[in-house]
Formats: C-alpha cells, structure tokens, sequence
C-alpha cells in the first residue's frame, strides 16, 4: 500500500451527497443543531456547499470529510434522513 504524498497516518478522505434543494434544511436543522449532531456522532467534518445564487430547488452537495469508515456510515445516515419521508409514503 503507501502512496505519493505525506498527511495524516489516519488516511483522511471526503465523499459528496447531493441533497435534494428541499431537504437541505432537514439535513442542517433549526440553527444547524441536526448537521452538529452528525458531525459529533460520527465523528466527522460535513460542510454544506451552497450556492446562494442558485434557487434552493437545486440539489446542493454536503461534504463529508474524516475517516474513510466513518464517512461512508455519516454518509448513510444522511441518505437515510433524505430517503426516509419517500420510504413511508404507503
């Protein structure tokens, strides 16, 4: 294994969820307390990159960085909370 390039021996990462124009704010929460619990519990860093000039209709994409494991599961966990009203609608 080994690669170019020095960094950080926990082998950092980031991976991207596109979020829906619609969810962004369930994902964020009231004053950004849902997306501070993520980071808290999974132990990772996620910022929300949002382009103030384009309609909030248009799906934004959420940064996760951290661990290569721990992103994949905060990145569940976010997809879940998106998927989640769609999957009740019986």
């Amino acid at each position: 294994m080994g690669g170019m390039g020095g960094g950080s021996g926990g082998g950092q990462t980031a991976v991207e969820v596109m979020v829906p124009g619609n969810k962004v704010g369930l994902v964020i929460g009231k004053g950004g307390e849902t997306i501070r619990q993520l980071q808290r519990r999974g132990g990772v860093k996620m910022v929300m990159i949002q382009d103030d000039n384009i309609s909030s209709a248009h799906e934004k994409p959420l940064r996760i960085s951290g661990d290569p494991h721990q992103c994949q599961r905060a990145k569940e966990k976010v997809l879940e909370m998106i998927d989640e009203r769609e999957m009740k609608v019986v």
